[in-house]
């Protein structure tokens, strides 16, 4: 068996997961507002799709050279978390352009449709008494609404 201080660093495995963790972490752009706001998936893509072409780098590296099995094993690991994370962030990527616009939703600056909730304490409210002056108040301008998913 060859010595194992002979053998190189397998550097494109660590690049594949440092790409595919990168993919994933740019989508936080998100919150930041950066002005190029909808470059950011397409960021994310070409990110995954560096992570998977350092990833098969990285794997052909592993296979064609003799190395002892442990570091095979080792390798094979990471290959196979980098391929996970990437394959997340390509699916993502998909997935957020699968959710259909929404033609019947009210625009900015537009009024809505009158509705009816229940509030806190079950009694039906609609939008229109929200707006219905109060006795010795005049009517409000706006309403805001706050929905609770569920208690916990």
């Amino acid at each position: 068996m060859p010595d194992a201080a002979k053998f190189r660093r397998n550097s494109s495995l660590w690049l594949a997961l440092i790409f595919a963790v990168a993919a994933v972490l740019c989508n936080l752009l998100f919150f930041l507002r950066p002005p190029a706001q909808s470059a950011i998936p397409w960021l994310s893509l070409a990110l995954a799709l560096a992570a998977l072409l350092f990833l098969v780098l990285g794997v052909k590296n592993v296979f064609t050279q003799p190395r002892p099995i442990a570091a095979k094993i080792f390798a094979s690991t990471l290959a196979l978390i980098a391929l996970v994370i990437s394959a997340g962030a390509i699916a993502f990527f998909y997935g957020a352009r699968a959710i259909p616009a929404s033609a019947e939703a009210p625009q900015l600056g537009q009024v809505a449709p009158d509705f009816t909730l229940p509030n806190t304490t079950g009694a039906a409210v609609s939008l229109d008494t929200l707006f219905s002056p109060t006795p010795g108040a005049a009517a409000p301008k706006a309403v805001l609404l706050i929905f609770y998913r569920g208690y916990w």
